[in-house]
C-alpha cells in the first residue's frame, strides 16, 4: 500500500505564521504537522510515501530529506501551476501501482486507517472518503449518504441556508489507481467540486467510511489553539514528548527553569529554553525551542514557536507568537492575537484581543495596537449578509470604511477594470459612493458614475457598457439612518457570495493593491439615463394600445420622491394617465385605499424608492404581494408567451406548475432567493422581446406598465385577471435551532422515510399532494419551514409535525 500526501497548501487563512513556511510545516506540540502524518501512515505500515508540493517545496524536502530517519521512503512531486486537489496528484500516477491512500498534509488525526481500506474493499469502490460528523458544517463539504454507505450527494463549504447534514468530508481517500482516468488534465480539479461529482453522474460506487475517531482541520488561528488543547486532553492519541517534569508536563533537553518559576499542566516546553524567576507558564501552553523567557512573565493558553525572546513582566493570554518575536518588558498581548515572525514589540505595548501582525514588523513603546498592521484577518462579524452590505451612517459606515471597502472591492476586479456605480438621491449614499470611488481610483479601475438612478436602470447599465461590475447605494427600507450597498456582477445579477467572500477577505486583511499614479483614471461621469431607459420602454410598448383602449389610471405610492418623478415621466410618454400621487414613509394598504377612493383611481400601485419592488392594491383593498404577484406575473407572462420558462423559487406554490402546464410552459425551481432568480434570468438578454420574467418582476417602471398593457390589449381589469389565478394554501413558520444543531438535524429529516426529497435549496420533501421545505438561515440560528397542502388545515397539520420534529432533535442535542 502506497499514500500521497497532499502538502501544496500556502495557509493563507492562518497567516501571518505561515507567510514563510508551507502550511504542512506548521508546527503542532513543536512538531511539524505532516510530521504526524508520516508518523500515522507508517504506524498503519505505509512506508512508500508520496508527497505533492507547491508552496515553497524546499522547507519540506530540506527536512525530512528521503525519509529514512522517520523509517519511510519519500517521493515528492513538485507542481508548477495550482491545479486544484486531484490535479496535483497527477504527478503521482507513475508512483502508484495500486490502491493508495491520498491524506492532507494539514490535519491532525488518530484515524484507524486499517478500517477504513477493508470498508473500502468491502465496498469495492472506486473511492471511499473518510467522513466524520461536524457540529458547523459551513466551514466543509458536507456529504449526504444513503442507507448502505455509498454517497449521494456533495456541497463544498455551504453557506447556512444551504446545509443538509453534519456529515462532513476530511479530506482522507482512499483510491483506485483507475482514478487517474477521470481527472482532467487541462485544468484545475477538485476532489469534491469537480471529480466526485463526476463520478457519481457516471455511475461510479462511491463510498464514505465515518469515522468518530479524532480529526482536525488546522485551517484558522482558533482550531490551532483548540487542537493543542485536545491533544494535551488526550482527545487524540499522540506521542509528543519523552522527558516528564511533574503532571503531564513535557520538558526538552537543555532547558534550564529557575525554582521559582511556577509550571502548570497541562504543557510543553521545548529544548534549550531558559525559565526566569517568578515566571509562570499556565495550562495548555506551548513554548518552542531556544526560547529566552526573563523574569515575572505569565503565560497562559499560548503558542510560542521557536527562538522567541520574552521580557520582564510581559503576559500573554491565548496569543500565537512567531519564530524569532522579540517582546520587550511588560507587553501585553491578548486572546487570539498572532504575531509574525522576527516581529519586535517594544515595551508597554499592547496588543489587543484578535489582532494580526505581520512579520518583521516594529511596534513602538507604549503602542495600542487595535488593528490589523498589514494583513490577516481579526476577528469580525461578515460584512454581507443574506440581504447583501448594510449598515448605519456614520456609525457602521464611515467615509474610512468606504474608501476600504472600494479598495477592497477594485483588487477583486484588478486593475483596469471597468464598473458601474450608482445611488439614490440622499445625501448619505452620495457621502459614500465618493468615498467609495476613491477607494476604487487608488486601486486603478475606471469609474463611470451615474449621479442618481433606480436600481434596475444601474442593473441595465452595467451591461450596456459591458463592465466588469457594479455598485449601487440607496437608503435603507428600514431606517433613513442606514444604508444598503449592491453589488452586482458583469450581467447586472447580484454579486455571487464567492465575490462577497473575496471582497471581506482583502478588506479585513488590507491586502489592497496600489496603483502608480499614473494610472489612475478619470472619473466617466454619466448623466441622466432616463431618456436612454424611456426609449428601450417605448420600444417594446404599444403605447397605441394604451391610448385608443380605456386605460386604468393609477395612484402611483411611493416611499422616495424621485421615484415618483422618475415614473411621472415615463408614463407621461407611455400614456398612462395618474390619477394621484402619494409620498409615504413606509406602504400601509389601509390609508392608501382611502385616497384611492377618493380620487376615484382604478388601480394603487406603490413603488419602493429602488424601483425593484412593486406591490398592487386591487378594488376591494387586497394587496398583491409576495407570492400572489409572482403568480400574477407568471400568468400574465405565460399568456404573452405561451411556452415559455419561468425561474421559480423553491419556495413557491406548487400551483405554479399547474398554470404553466395550461399553457404549454415550463417551471425551472431554483434557491429561494432574488440572487438565484436573477442570476438565471440575467444569463439571457434581457432586453429581448416586448416582454420577460425580469420586467415584470424585478423592474417595478417595467412591470407597472406592462401589467396595465396588458390589461388595455385583454379590456379587463386587475380583480377579473385575479380571478383566473388559483387558490393556495401555503404557510411558512421559523424555528429557533443553534448553529451547532443544524446540521444534525438537516441530516436526520434526509434520513428519516422513503419520501422523495430535493437539496437544491435545504430539503424539500415531496409527499403525495403536498411538500415541505426546510432551509437553515444564512445569519441567524433559524430554520425556515415551508409547507403546502391541498387545503389550510393539511398545511398547518404538515407545519406542525416537522416544528415538533426538529424541536425534538433541538432538544436531543441540548441534553448532550
Amino acid at each position: 500500500m502506497k499514500a500521497i500526501i497532499m502538502a501544496g497548501g500556502k495557509g493563507t487563512r492562518l497567516r501571518p505564521i505561515t507567510c514563510s513556511i508551507p502550511k504542512p510545516m506548521l508546527p503542532v506540540m513543536n512538531i511539524p504537522l505532516i510530521e504526524h502524518i508520516i508518523n500515522l501512515l507508517k504506524k498503519h505500515g505505509i512506508v512508500d510515501i508520496g508527497i505533492t508540493l507547491m508552496f515553497l517545496p524546499q522547507r519540506i524536502t530540506s527536512y525530512f530529506g528521503d525519509g529514512s530517519k522517520w523509517g519511510v521512503r519519500l517521493h515528492y512531486f513538485t507542481e508548477e501551476k495550482p491545479m486544484g486537489t486531484a490535479g496535483s496528484i497527477l504527478s503521482t500516477s507513475s508512483f502508484i501501482d495500486g490502491t493508495f491512500v491520498i491524506i492532507s498534509g494539514d490535519c491532525i488525526t488518530d484515524l484507524d486507517l486499517a478500517q477504513a481500506i477493508e470498508y473500502h474493499r468491502l465496498k469495492q469502490a472506486m473511492a471511499t472518503l473518510v467522513l466524520t460528523r461536524e457540529e458547523n458544517p459551513v466551514n466543509f463539504g458536507i456529504v449526504a449518504t444513503d442507507s448502505n454507505g455509498y454517497i449521494a450527494g456533495f456541497l463544498e463549504k455551504p453557506s447556512r441556508c444551504e446545509v443538509f447534514s453534519d456529515t462532513i468530508n476530511t479530506g482522507i481517500y482512499v483510491l483506485e489507481p483507475e482514478i487517474f482516468n477521470h481527472i482532467d488534465h487541462d485544468k484545475p480539479s477538485d476532489f469534491s467540486r469537480d471529480l466526485f461529482p463526476v463520478l457519481l453522474d457516471k455511475g461510479h460506487p462511491l463510498a464514505g467510511f465515518v469515522t468518530y475517531d479524532y480529526w482536525s482541520d488546522i485551517g484558522t488561528v482558533e482550531s490551532y489553539l483548540n487542537t493543542h488543547c485536545d491533544i494535551f486532553n488526550l482527545k487524540v492519541e499522540s506521542s509528543f514528548g519523552k522527558n516528564k517534569y511533574g503532571d503531564n508536563i513535557i520538558i526538552g533537553r537543555s532547558t534550564i527553569i529557575e525554582p521559582t518559576a511556577v509550571i502548570n499542566g497541562p504543557c510543553l516546553i521545548g529544548s534549550n529554553c531558559y525559565i526566569g524567576h517568578g515566571t509562570v507558564i499556565g495550562s495548555y501552553s506551548v513554548i518552542g525551542n531556544n526560547c529566552f523567557i526573563e523574569e515575572q512573565t505569565s503565560i497562559k493558553r499560548s503558542i510560542l514557536m521557536s527562538n522567541c525572546s520574552i521580557g520582564r513582566g510581559c503576559e500573554l493570554r491565548g496569543s500565537i507568537l512567531g519564530n524569532k518575536v522579540r517582546l520587550m518588558h511588560y507587553v501585553s498581548c491578548y486572546e487570539n492575537a498572532v504575531v509574525g515572525d522576527e516581529c519586535v514589540i517594544h515595551e508597554r505595548s499592547i496588543i489587543k484581543p484578535n489582532i494580526r501582525i505581520w512579520p518583521r514588523k516594529i511596534v513602538g513603546s507604549l503602542s495600542v495596537v487595535d488593528r490589523n498592521i498589514v494583513w490577516v484577518s481579526r476577528y469580525k462579524p461578515e460584512l454581507f449578509s443574506q440581504d447583501g452590505l448594510t449598515g448605519t451612517v456614520n456609525v457602521d459606515i464611515t467615509p474610512e470604511f468606504a474608501s476600504r471597502l472600494g479598495s477592497a472591492y477594485g483588487s477583486v476586479l484588478g486593475q483596469g477594470k471597468s464598473i458601474v456605480i450608482s445611488s439614490d438621491d440622499s445625501n448619505a449614499s452620495s457621502l459614500f459612493k465618493y468615498a467609495f470611488i476613491s477607494g476604487l481610483m487608488s486601486v486603478g479601475i475606471k469609474v463611470n458614475n451615474i449621479c442618481e438612478a433606480p436600481v434596475p436602470l444601474s442593473r441595465q447599465a452595467v451591461r450596456l457598457l459591458q463592465a466588469a461590475g457594479g455598485v449601487h447605494v440607496k437608503r435603507s427600507s428600514e431606517s433613513a439612518d442606514k444604508l444598503e450597498i449592491d453589488f452586482f456582477d458583469k450581467y447586472g445579477a447580484d454579486a455571487d457570495s464567492s465575490v462577497a467572500k473575496s471582497i471581506e477577505s482583502i478588506f479585513y486583511k488590507e491586502d489592497f493593491l496600489r496603483c502608480r499614479a499614473q494610472s489612475i483614471l478619470d472619473i466617466n461621469n454619466i448623466g441622466d439615463l432616463s431618456d436612454w431607459y424611456l426609449r428601450h420602454l417605448l420600444e417594446r410598448t404599444d403605447t397605441g394600445c394604451i391610448r385608443e383602449k380605456a386605460c386604468p389610471s393609477v395612484l402611483l405610492v411611493s416611499n422616495g420622491e424621485s421615484m415618483l418623478s422618475f415614473i411621472r415621466n415615463i408614463f407621461k410618454e407611455l400614456g398612462i394617465p395618474i390619477g394621484g400621487e402619494m409620498l409615504v414613509r413606509e406602504f400601509d394598504s389601509k390609508n392608501i385605499r382611502s385616497v384611492e377612493h377618493f380620487l376615484s383611481a382604478d388601480l394603487t400601485a406603490f413603488i419602493d424608492r429602488s424601483g425593484e419592488k412593486l406591490i398592487l392594491v386591487d378594488s376591494y383593498g387586497q394587496v398583491i404581494d409576495g407570492n400572489l404577484f409572482f403568480l400574477l406575473t407568471s400568468y400574465i407572462l405565460l399568456q404573452s408567451i405561451p411556452r415559455c420558462n419561468i425561474v421559480s423559487p423553491m419556495n413557491m406554490t406548487s400551483q405554479l406548475e399547474r398554470i404553466a402546464a395550461r399553457h404549454g410552459g415550463t417551471i425551472k425551481r431554483v434557491k429561494a432567493s432574488k440572487h438565484a432568480i436573477l442570476k438565471e434570468l440575467m444569463k439571457s438578454d434581457i432586453y429581448d422581446g416586448t416582454i420577460n420574467q425580469y420586467m415584470l418582476q424585478f423592474d417595478a417602471a417595467a412591470s407597472l406598465a406592462k401589467i396595465i398593457e396588458f390589461m388595455c390589449r385583454h379590456e379587463t381589469t386587475l380583480d377579473n385577471i385575479l380571478k383566473f389565478l388559483p387558490a393556495y394554501h401555503l404557510r411558512h413558520k421559523s424555528v429557533l435551532c443553534s448553529f451547532d444543531s443544524i446540521g444534525k438535524v438537516m441530516r436526520i429529516v434526509l434520513s428519516e422515510d422513503n419520501t422523495a426529497k430535493q437539496l437544491c435549496d435545504g430539503i424539500r420533501i415531496s409527499l403525495k399532494n403536498s411538500w415541505v421545505l426546510i432551509i437553515p438561515d444564512a445569519n441567524k440560528p433559524l430554520l425556515h419551514i415551508y409547507t403546502e397542502g391541498n387545503t389550510g388545515r393539511e398545511a398547518e397539520l404538515l407545519m406542525e409535525k416537522y416544528i415538533n420534529k426538529i424541536k425534538e432533535v433541538c432538544i436531543s442535542q441540548a441534553a448532550h
